[in-house]
């Protein structure tokens, strides 16, 4: 799904499917270390087969996914008042923060109600709006939202101008001064050149060559990154930084997913246990 559906970054992102599969299967294991029982195996291959029989909208929209998936969200075990790290541990999906925020533990909490108070989490199929401190649902079409707040508007549709609208697809008239990339859907990989929406096509180059991180013309292949470091005019395709391999605050997204840069090097996180 993701080489049909995202062709251009999955190339950025894996090169093959051989690479994809083993670079997720450790994202997923360590998921599955705390997620419990929502995250069985037999769930994520339930989930894996409803995905690979829908269209390109349930990948790049997960909201958008069937019932299978969705139960993924929640853990039938995990009590009101169970300890928590994240929502996938609790039945109700709902993991509250706990007073020591920077200890990433918390309490399973009862589903939150549109107009609930929140301070992080709200329950599936809602976001908490930080601007009033309440449990919201995603906008719909002409709903007004703000552009600085995440998922204020529903799956498929874009802030732009304050309201929620619907995204441009291939082959749509847009407008080069006016947001392009926001107006044209991103996430399917459009931009808008000529005054359409067309499929992004950029110059996939090797290691070593020149690149551009910023107009999206010229990019790098499969894991590696144009390295703006030491240079305002000549920037150069460069490897990922392996597992286990040295990392710092100027490279810290340059880990191969799915590691991240933990204490300098490139790790997986150590999911928070909490008692």
């Amino acid at each position: 799904m993701y080489a049909r559906c995202l062709p251009m970054s999955f190339q950025r992102s894996f090169g093959d499917v051989a690479t994809c599969e083993n670079r997720a299967a450790l994202g997923c294991s360590n998921e599955a270390a705390i997620a419990g029982e929502g995250f069985l195996p037999s769930a994520v291959e339930d989930c894996a087969q409803e995905i690979s029989g829908s269209d390109c909208d349930s990948f790049v929209f997960p909201t958008q996914a069937g019932p299978r998936c969705a139960q993924m969200a929640t853990n039938p075990a995990g009590h009101l008042g169970a300890p928590c790290s994240v929502g996938l541990q609790c039945a109700s999906g709902v993991c509250a923060p706990g007073p020591d925020d920077s200890s990433g533990c918390g309490t399973c909490s009862p589903p939150t109600n549109v107009d609930d108070a929140c301070a992080v989490t709200c329950s599936y199929g809602q976001f908490c709006d930080l601007s009033t401190g309440a449990c919201s649902q995603p906008g719909k079409l002409g709903a007004r939202c703000d552009a600085d707040t995440p998922f204020m508007c529903e799956a498929g549709l874009i802030c732009h101008g304050a309201v929620c609208k619907g995204l441009l697809f291939e082959g749509d008239a847009c407008d080069d001064a006016s947001l392009a990339d926001s107006v044209c859907d991103s996430q399917r990989e459009l931009v808008c050149d000529g005054l359409r929406c067309v499929k992004w096509q950029p110059t996939v180059v090797g290691l070593g060559q020149p690149c551009n991180a910023e107009d999206g013309v010229t990019i790098c292949g499969a894991r590696s990154y144009c390295d703006t470091i030491g240079s305002s005019t000549k920037y150069t395709c460069v490897p990922e930084i392996p597992d286990g391999g040295h990392c710092n605050g100027f490279d810290q997204n340059h880990c191969l997913f799915p590691m991240e840069c933990i204490d300098e090097q490139c790790a997986l996180p150590d999911p928070p246990t909490c008692k």
